[in-house]
């Protein structure tokens, strides 16, 4: 039979005392010690003996609570409330993007928020109720703004004062939510922004690495089409790829017109000037009119190095030699060093890991590409900026969660921000797409709905015998 009023009212208030009892033992020393005992490493796939553990805490609180009370005499509301409440506690372990640390904190939040339910019922059907919704913030900071092995970084300190204010200060003025949410949407703000400028300066930072990567190797190929072709000397070689190049690399990077202008014009003419001056294959009215112009060609370089002000001196030193040289003997027949007819093209770097790859490491090339790497290469070109990933170096490791920011329209390079907006992974698209296929990196699908709108349709899943919570469940919702 049904309780009468007067009993449900009465089994409500000793559930509110029990709660009440329960509350206060979570004391700042035992949230610390919960946290400590969180495994120190992501939890990329849900860490089920820590789960387990968190659960059977919960459920002691729970049977606590209920062994406080006639059960004939509680109401079947009040029954389901608690009920509810640690199954809505449970998905929250059960989210695998959410951190072992954020969960184990977090947990002590379910005494609470048992309150809650029995105080002001709308806490699970009202989605603006502030409870709620802080609820739903912290489990979105947590998931976003907590780094596993580093908890002074991020929200995480920020969360602790919120579950200790929540424990300490809340009886029954359900009002201190409002003002906890406020707290707390303030501070992720805060730090959404400082991650912004971050990640923007990184991004600025790597367009100007990747400006200046393809400027020296749009240069570097210029000056070795010259110097081959004309089986230039040492000491001019030197000169065009130590000093000379870095004057066409600041056309490039800083001129207006880059290299439709005059300046970069004017500046390879020079280069093919000097390159040509020992051409060994020259007629002799070439070779005289290229000793009439060795001294434009001084006064040329003399003005462009003193205006670059850092140079290399020993390089401009022995091109002045052999300049002395040739112009002395005011003859057709420039003495030049013996030197190789062609030259092997130069080897393509390999980059290093954390360098921003040039365009000849990076360009794809279609032909060489697998079908599975040819879709997945057009799935990735279609991501949005700000996207997360997880990456594992190799079996066993500890994976690392970060979002892609940024895709190079040129090179194709995709660099990768931690949760501060710092680098923190660069890689090719092709290396990316064969990291995906092999299982080293995955995509972190970003949740649809707020927290408890997902765990109460799982909920309401598992109470239909439809489907069981699953993680793949959560992701997917």
């Amino acid at each position: 039979p049904s309780p009468s009023p007067a009993q449900a009212r009465e089994s409500q208030q000793s559930l509110l005392a029990a709660i009440a009892s329960l509350q206060t033992n979570h004391t700042p020393a035992q949230i610390s010690a919960s946290i400590a005992a969180a495994p120190q490493f992501p939890a990329i796939e849900v860490d089920t003996a820590f789960v387990e553990r968190v659960k059977q805490t919960l459920s002691r609180e729970r049977e606590d609570v209920m062994r406080s009370v006639d059960r004939e005499k509680m109401s079947p509301v009040d029954a389901d409330l608690i009920d509810l409440i640690g199954m809505l506690f449970e998905y929250m372990l059960n989210d695998p993007v959410l951190p072992n640390l954020a969960k184990a904190l977090m947990s002590h939040l379910h005494t609470p928020y048992l309150k809650v339910a029995l105080i002001d019922r709308r806490l699970l059907v009202d989605s603006q109720h502030p409870a709620r919704r802080l609820l739903d913030q912290m489990v979105e900071a947590g998931s976003v703004w907590v780094e596993e092995g580093n908890p002074s970084r991020g929200l995480f300190p920020v969360m602790q004062q919120i579950v200790d204010r929540v424990l300490q200060e809340f009886q029954q003025d359900v009002g201190l939510f409002d003002e906890l949410l406020q707290f707390l949407e303030e501070r992720m703000r805060d730090q959404q922004r400082r991650s912004d400028t971050t990640e923007h300066r990184t991004q600025e930072a790597a367009r100007g690495r990747e400006r200046l990567t393809l400027a020296k190797q749009r240069v570097s190929d210029e000056l070795e089409r010259l110097i081959s072709h004309y089986a230039t000397p040492a000491e001019v070689a030197g000169f065009l790829t130590k000093t000379w190049s870095e004057h066409l690399v600041f056309i490039l990077l800083r001129d207006p017109e880059h290299d439709a202008g005059e300046a970069w014009k004017r500046a390879l003419d020079t280069a093919h000037d000097l390159a040509a001056l020992f051409d060994p294959r020259a007629t002799p009215e070439a070779k005289d009119r290229a000793v009439d112009s060795i001294p434009s060609l001084r006064r040329e370089i003399n003005r462009t190095v003193r205006a670059m002000g850092s140079f290399s001196q020993s390089a401009v030193e022995a091109l002045h030699g052999l300049l002395d040289e040739a112009e002395s003997k005011q003859s057709v027949d420039l003495a030049r060093p013996e030197t190789p007819a062609t030259r092997p093209a130069p080897a393509v770097p390999t980059p290093k890991p954390g360098q921003v790859p040039t365009l000849a490491t990076t360009a794809l090339n279609d032909e060489d590409l697998s079908e599975a790497e040819r879709q997945m290469v057009a799935r990735l070109r279609n991501l949005r900026f700000g996207n997360w990933f997880e990456f594992t170096a190799e079996p066993g490791s500890a994976p690392r969660r970060v979002k892609l920011s940024w895709i190079s329209p040129l090179t194709s390079t995709c660099m990768f921000v931690d949760r501060a907006g710092m680098q923190a992974e660069v890689k090719s698209l092709r290396d990316l797409a064969g990291e995906m296929l092999g299982g080293r990196a995955k995509l972190i699908p970003r949740p649809k709905h707020p927290f408890i709108d997902r765990a109460m349709l799982s909920i309401r899943r598992v109470l239909q015998g439809k489907s069981k919570p699953s993680a793949a469940a959560q992701a997917s919702t």
